[in-house]
């Protein structure tokens, strides 16, 4: 008989064989079932934290978009204890998805929508509470949510196979002027961390706190885009995971004015000057909106921004289009981050003359003065009337800046006022109602001793914005507290209570001169045959330097020029020597500048020169050419 392995034998073999393999698909399939676990208990955790973290720090508000209707009435019971706390109304449950993009979450391996629109990541308004609509299926359970027994998972040193569940979240996700605080969050199961911010200035320092699983690094103090690269170890191997901030702008948006092309274009019953803005930089967030104004908007930047807030026009396709008479613009841009840059842009003569009103009507707008002040400057003006000018009294066109137009006393002030016979005395009395100055002899003579007005003023405090003189005083706005005497000595020949006899139906407001400004504002405006072409000025802590090439500030005397218009700035008869000019010397503490014979120059305020007050014209106020002269209309 032949040994060999009996049936029985065969069959016992065959059990334990059967037995030992199904024990290690068992075990197998159980150690891929946590793994899956932790990486799902990882993933919903980092969610959980993100949203909990956003819902802080605004106002209470959620990362959602739209709402969607859970149905759970196929869910098994273990399951459907997990929604215990919310509000189920007939097996449904309202939740709102998560935006991912709020979160600054940009890699997950569920919620993402690809198997079915159930495959997303919601929250509860009412519980706070995420889950995943989907589920998770593994034997013996479906898992919606962060549960007990997945919690304590994420405490196991289990054999993850996870690559990354780093939370990455910025303080800003859209375009911004403002720096952007970035959240780092890395599982505390990671060793190894370290978080490197690179930029072209090097790597910034960190703060770190710590939750259950999660520790945390926050970076505040970057004013520029940055990478930030995150170092770390797991189960023995070595990741890293880049992030890039890329949603600083802190750059204006710049328009090249050299590059602005204009078109007139001449129609039957008008005329269209167009610009086109060909040249405009802004290469990070890109341009948000042009807007303009056919007009000068005044202002510091804050002012114009809230201006073109409500106002203004949108120039579409960088196209802006003016109709009739206009002369400037304002052009406003800003860009997607929030920065912005306002501009003024002046037509050229050329442009502008083609659009003005024909001169043959006799009628003469501040645009066409300023546009061609030539034609204009120093040509007499007549009846303009206030309580110290009657009709009889002349005047000059002294410069247009296009809104307005200024007028120029044609002589010195009196104090009895003989040269007209008027009752009222011309010189106006200082603020307290006391006389500035002596008569002298002569009933006609008009200079004065400036020296009493500083017991009356106080200083540059004394002219506010409220004047409209200010705009004109570079000094007062760099130097608001300067009590300079000679400070107090300009703050007579501004002040609208005193010079308000002047102030006229027509005008708007009156000095008892031009600022330094305005002189060379219209001196500058001409062309003249001798002498300078051009004036320039500096500010310093005492007041103006002048100049003729600007770049020499050391004088504080230049001669002008003695053609076409030198009687407008060069005055001078038996009852004054010359003039006073509304500005401080910075040559000392008691100059002011005076224009006396055919010269701009500083001299003491005790000097014996005399008044010859400026007017500005109402907004809208014109004049009309009437034989050799003009009168306001």
């Amino acid at each position: 008989m032949k040994k060999g392995i009996s049936l029985v034998a065969l069959v016992i073999t065959m059990v334990i064989m059967l037995l030992l393999a199904s024990s290690v698909t068992v075990a197998g399939f159980g150690a891929f079932n946590n793994s899956k676990k932790i990486m799902f208990a990882t993933e919903i955790n980092m969610v959980q934290e993100a949203c909990n973290s956003y819902k802080s720090e605004n106002q209470g508000n959620f990362p959602v978009t739209d709402e969607i209707q859970l149905n759970i009435s196929g869910v098994s019971s273990k399951a459907r204890s997990q929604f215990a706390n919310e509000n189920v109304v007939s097996n449904t449950i309202t939740l709102s998805k998560v935006d991912y993009s709020k979160l600054g979450i940009t890699s997950l391996r569920y919620g993402t929508s690809a198997e079915g629109q159930e495959d997303i990541y919601v929250i509860s308004k009412s519980t706070g509470k995420v889950y995943y609509a989907k589920g998770l299926k593994v034997p013996g359970n479906t898992y919606y949510t962060l549960t007990d027994e997945l919690l304590q998972l994420l405490n196991l040193d289990s054999d993850m196979t996870i690559e990354s569940n780093i939370i990455f979240a910025t303080s800003e996700t859209e375009w911004t002027s403002e720096n952007v605080v970035t959240t780092v969050k890395v599982p505390k199961i990671y060793t190894g961390v370290t978080v490197s911010v690179l930029n072209k200035e090097g790597s910034y320092t960190r703060n770190e706190s710590s939750s259950d699983t999660y520790a945390r690094y926050v970076i505040d103090d970057i004013d520029s885009n940055y990478v930030v690269i995150v170092y770390y170890s797991y189960n023995g191997e070595n990741y890293e995971k880049t992030f890039t901030v890329s949603n600083v702008d802190k750059t204006a948006p710049v328009l090249n004015l050299e590059k602005v092309s204009e078109s007139v274009v001449k129609r039957k019953d008008s005329t269209t000057v167009t610009l086109i803005l060909s040249d405009i930089e802004d290469s990070e967030s890109g341009v948000k909106v042009i807007k303009y104004a056919p007009s000068y908007i005044e202002g510091n930047s804050d002012e114009i921004a809230s201006y073109f807030k409500t106002n203004g026009y949108v120039a579409e396709n960088n196209i802006i289009e003016m109709e009739d008479t206009t002369q400037y613009v304002t052009i406003y841009i800003e860009d997607n981050a929030g920065n912005f840059s306002a501009m003024y842009y002046s037509l050229s003569n050329d442009a502008y003359l083609a659009t003005v009103v024909s001169t043959n009507s006799g009628v003469v707008t501040p645009a066409m003065i300023n546009a061609s002040l030539e034609s204009y400057l120093g040509k007499t003006v007549t009846n303009y009337i206030a309580a110290c000018s009657d009709a009889d009294k002349e005047w000059q066109i002294f410069y247009s800046d296009g809104k307005n137009i200024y007028l120029i006393s044609k002589d010195f002030l009196s104090y009895n006022n003989l040269d007209n016979e008027a009752n009222d005395s011309e010189m106006p009395l200082l603020r307290n109602s006391a006389e500035c100055g002596v008569r002298g002899a002569s009933t006609y003579t008009a200079t004065i001793n400036l020296a009493n007005a500083l017991s009356v003023y106080s200083g540059n405090s004394d002219i506010t914005s409220s004047n409209p003189a200010y705009t004109k005083l570079k000094f007062v706005q760099d130097y608001p507290t300067s009590t300079l005497n000679n400070t107090k000595v300009v703050n007579y020949l501004l002040d609208q209570s005193v010079w308000k006899k002047y102030i006229g139906a027509k005008a708007s407001y009156a000095l008892g001169g031009p600022t330094l400004e305005m002189l060379i504002d219209s001196y500058n405006s001409a062309g003249h045959e001798t002498g300078p072409s051009k004036l320039y000025y500096s500010v310093g802590e005492n007041g103006y330097s002048i100049s003729s090439n600007n770049t020499d500030f050391t004088s504080y005397d230049i001669s002008l020029s003695n053609g076409e218009y030198s009687s407008l700035y060069t005055l001078q008869n038996t009852k004054a020597n010359g003039s006073f000019i509304a500005s401080t010397s910075a040559n000392g503490v008691n100059k002011v500048y005076v224009l006396a014979g055919n010269k701009l120059k500083d001299a003491d305020y005790t000097d014996s020169y005399g008044i010859r007050p400026v007017v500005c014209l109402k907004a809208g106020v014109n004049l009309k050419l009437k034989g050799n002269v003009f009168v306001v209309e």
